[in-house]
């Protein structure tokens, strides 16, 4: 009887699994659909447009911040692949700011 609940849970994490790939392949195929660039665009271009909105201080706060190392985790990782493990990546990295991961929630 344990053997059958094991094969069980491990069909249903399986279909859950194939449910949530199925899924994003829709999500990529709407967004391909919408905007061709955005399906293919990449943290560093977000994080460039990012640093050039408010202030000159912000500015280059945001800059700076972005230059941390930390980020290369996902600089060059297009956005709509990025996972709630990657930003968690740069956040165990010591996010932008070192010890501080304030500087990430921009």
């Amino acid at each position: 009887m344990a053997q059958f609940m094991g094969a069980q849970a491990d069909a249903k994490n399986g279909a859950v699994s194939q449910a949530a790939a199925l899924n994003l392949q829709i999500g990529k195929a709407y967004i391909t659909n919408a905007n061709p660039e955005m399906a293919k665009r990449i943290w560093q271009t977000a994080m460039d447009e990012f640093s050039t909105h408010g202030k000159e201080t912000s500015q280059k706060r945001c800059k700076r911040a972005f230059e941390s190392k930390a980020f290369n985790l996902i600089r060059k990782k297009v956005i709509i692949e990025t996972t709630a493990e990657d930003l968690m990546a740069v956040l165990r990295s010591g996010g932008a700011g070192g010890q501080r991961n304030d500087d990430l929630i921009i």
